[in-house]
């Protein structure tokens, strides 16, 4: 019996992208890795979408917190099963006309 296991490829491509990274993060370097604007990233901080820690009004980021978060399923609202993700969009692809 084969024993090997099986790696989800969105597991390497997390690696790659939090390869060489300090082990916290800033704001600005957070939201430059995630593709998204700083308040964004608030937001998501704010919301507790994304893990952070908050001292006085610094938020920082701890690597390897952010990559099992997208590693479990970043989509995920805290506190949800599905995340809305079994629920079909008003407009998925914006062809509907306005009403």
């Amino acid at each position: 019996m084969d024993a090997r296991l099986w790696v989800h490829p969105v597991s390497k491509e997390l690696d790659a992208m939090f390869e060489g990274l300090p082990r916290t993060l800033n704001v600005s370097d957070a939201a430059d890795l995630l593709g998204v604007s700083r308040p964004t990233l608030y937001k998501w901080l704010n919301e507790g979408a994304v893990p952070g820690y908050r001292v006085s009004k610094v938020w920082f980021i701890l690597r390897d917190e952010l990559k099992a978060t997208l590693e479990a399923g970043w989509n995920l609202r805290p506190g949800s099963d599905t995340g809305g993700a079994d629920e079909k969009p008003d407009d998925p692809d914006g062809t509907e006309p306005d009403k």
